[in-house]
């Protein structure tokens, strides 16, 4: 992460809200007509990419308000990974560990915004590709993480595990987690896997109720590959991409794995340290320390 990079002035700000929201689109209505009062080039749109107001809203923006919770934000993000925008977010979801502002004090932290610029945060993402018989069946870039697990049904999985093409290990569980540092604190996170610093170039790979198994959660460096060869898939096992695009998986498919650097970008009013606070305050790191306590 080049967590010193600056963007010192906007000039042309994307809201994108989310859809179905009408206090969404109200505040992002609002925002619009105060940076247009104060001479920055903004417009609205639904965060669905296939609004024919999406293209027009985005072009040429520096800087990206992203108005919902951090389901919202992911998606925006994912959409933006091949052409990065600093993303900036305004909560309107419960726990807003991605999206920082909350909706109530979105006006002081845009005057914010004008008057000093914003940190930038470079993420890395995840390139995958879910191949069948040898051909590709879907690829992109995952945000948050790659799951690999089923519906209805309680019965184990079977995984083949690569790592730069060396065999790894053979695993029964009821599924798999690929996680990025940003996603780290989803749901690898409330598998006991490792909780990663957004800024690093790595990724973490957790199995979710690993069945007789010593396979620990395993953290690898963002250059190195890692697959999944799915050898007894059942019933309604399937791969989804930050827990929002589904796909069904069969016995023998493959999904291949590694880091994307620097497609993710992030707006911060400040660098470092809220991280931790976050942490603290959702309740990652046990009860949150009392600074007055004596020890």
């Amino acid at each position: 992460m080049n967590a010193g990079l600056m963007m010192q002035r906007v000039r042309h700000v994307a809201v994108l809200g989310k859809t179905g929201r009408p206090d969404v689109q109200e505040l992002g209505g609002r925002i619009v007509e105060w940076l247009t009062a104060r001479s920055i080039k903004a417009g609205f749109s639904p965060a669905a990419s296939d609004d024919p107001l999406f293209a027009a809203t985005v072009d040429e923006a520096d800087l990206v308000l992203a108005l919902g919770g951090d389901g919202t934000l992911v998606s925006i993000a994912r959409h933006f990974a091949a052409d990065p925008r600093p993303l900036l977010g305004i909560n309107f979801g419960t726990v807003g560990f991605l999206a920082e502002i909350p909706a109530a004090g979105w006006e002081r932290a845009l005057e914010r915004v004008l008057e000093q610029g914003v940190y930038i945060e470079e993420c890395m993402g995840l390139q995958y590709g879910l191949y069948r018989d040898n051909r590709p069946v879907a690829a992109g870039i995952s945000v948050n993480d790659l799951a690999v697990t089923r519906g209805g049904l309680a019965r184990l999985a079977t995984f083949e595990l690569c790592v730069d093409e060396i065999p790894l290990s053979t695993v029964r569980a009821d599924g798999l987690l690929i996680s990025t540092a940003m996603g780290s604190t989803g749901y690898t996170g409330s598998n006991r896997g490792p909780l990663i610093y957004p800024g690093l170039e790595a990724y973490a790979v957790t199995a979710i109720c690993p069945f007789m198994s010593n396979f620990l959660p395993l953290v690898l460096d963002g250059r190195t590959s890692f697959t999944i060869a799915v050898r007894e898939a059942g019933k309604e096992l399937s791969l989804t991409v930050d827990g929002q695009e589904l796909y069904p998986l069969e016995a023998g498919d493959s999904i291949h794995a590694v880091g994307s650097p620097g497609r993710i970008l992030f707006a911060r009013l400040k660098p470092g340290g809220a991280y931790y606070t976050k942490l603290s305050a959702v309740g990652f790191m046990g009860e949150p320390l009392n600074p007055g306590r004596k020890t």
